[in-house]
């Protein structure tokens, strides 16, 4: 007999249930470069995110702490207090009377207050000053005779303009002769020396007839004196001279253009309200009574 054969083991034999056989586990996850890289840049990014929602709700939260009145973008609701900015020393613009403002700017701020049912504040500030206290919302607007010039409309808001305080003549009260600058011709013209008073006096009169003074107090005087027939000088400081000098008398409407504003934060939407109540006061003739009470 054939000594029985041994049986040949499978190549693979199946497992056992419940146990891996160690020659089929799958090699551990190898951490790559790139990986790590890319959880790193995910990290920073929350981090940014997460700073930038902090500051965006701590600017939200300070703008809100902000009076209504000093916000740039704010509009003017009624009883409100609007703080206006202005320099008291050009009478007879803005100036002090028995310890009180008075003068045209304050008749107007107040004007225009009662045409936007508001209150308004004052405050007496140099008037170098007066745009700074602007930048940081010190004030509300600026009421203070400022010239609309093309310099300071890069950096503020004007209103529409209120007053031409061009240049005027003044005379004697008793001469009828001027009237305009059509009748200069031939008239001995007083000015400050170096100021657009003698370039424009040179427009109208022969040189040798322009007679230049080192001030308008020493202008002045010679009118006075009669040894001119007139002084060319702008509108608010004409009429200064006129309350202090009784003999003398401004002679003609102004023949430049030199007009105020009120000045605002660039931006600022409450522009345009008061625009409207200027216009508003102008048709009810409010503007004419306040040139012929302070100006006339």
């Amino acid at each position: 007999m054939e000594a029985p054969k041994e049986s040949t083991p499978l190549a693979n034999p199946a497992p056992s249930h419940g146990v891996e056989h160690p020659s089929s586990s799958p090699p551990p996850p190898k951490t790559t470069k790139s990986s790590f890289s890319l959880r790193w840049i995910m990290l920073v990014v929350g981090i940014v995110v997460v700073v930038l929602s902090v500051f965006l709700y701590i600017k939200m939260q300070s703008n809100q702490t902000v009076p209504s009145s000093q916000q740039t973008n704010s509009t003017i609701t009624p009883s409100q207090s609007l703080v206006v900015g202005t320099d008291p020393t050009l009478q007879p613009m803005e100036f002090i009377q028995n310890e009180k403002m008075v003068g045209y700017d304050i008749d107007l701020a107040n004007a225009l207050a009662k045409e936007l049912d508001v209150q308004v504040e004052f405050k007496n500030i140099v008037f170098d000053n007066l745009f700074t206290a602007l930048e940081q919302n010190d004030i509300d607007m600026i009421i203070s005779a400022v010239t609309i010039t093309e310099e300071r409309q890069q950096k503020f808001d004007f209103s529409k303009e209120y007053l031409n305080a061009g240049q005027v003549i003044i005379t004697k009260k008793m001469d009828t002769s001027i009237t305009s600058t059509a009748n200069l011709k031939g008239k001995r013209i007083a000015v400050q020396k170096g100021t657009t008073n003698e370039t424009e006096a040179l427009k109208y009169t022969a040189p040798t007839l322009v007679i230049r003074y080192p001030d308008f107090e020493q202008a002045t005087a010679a009118l006075v004196a009669g040894k001119v027939d007139a002084v060319f000088t702008d509108l608010p400081s004409a009429k200064g001279i006129t309350l202090t000098n009784p003999t003398l008398k401004i002679s003609s409407d102004p023949f430049t253009n030199e007009y105020y504003g009120i000045v605002f934060r660039k931006g600022d939407a409450r522009v345009q309200q008061i625009n409207d109540a200027l216009e508003s006061l102008d048709e009810k003739g409010i503007l004419v009574e306040l040139k012929q009470k302070w100006l006339n």
